[in-house]
């Protein structure tokens, strides 16, 4: 991310700076996501409008909602693609644990 969005403290959603023509990035062909332990709302926010076009791929890592540490809840993937779920309508195709179709694809190769 360029200085200026991790700088970008929203305090409204009419903010003259929310331009999708000036914050997205026609060359993007897909949003992905992996456990990101810096997740914020910017980045949510990017997600989102980028999966509004149904052209953009959506692709998980995997599905984990949270692990158990030392008496905390640390949330996984998971958690984090439920929040880009709901706030863009649409579910994602998830390639690694739970689902089988990395295990299929890699079995295919080898």
């Amino acid at each position: 991310a360029e200085s200026s969005q991790l700088n970008f403290n929203l305090e409204t959603i009419n903010d003259p700076r929310l331009q999708a023509d000036a914050l997205l990035d026609s060359a993007v062909a897909a949003v992905i996501i992996g456990f990101d332990g810096s997740l914020n709302y910017w980045k949510l926010m990017l997600a989102a409008s980028y999966l509004a076009d149904p052209k953009i791929q959506f692709i998980v890592t995997n599905a984990d909602a949270s692990f158990l540490r030392s008496g905390l809840i640390l949330p996984g993937t998971g958690s984090m693609v439920a929040a880009v779920e709901t706030a863009a309508g649409r579910k994602p195709i998830v390639l690694g644990k739970p689902n089988r179709l990395m295990f299929d694809i890699v079995q295919k190769r080898h």
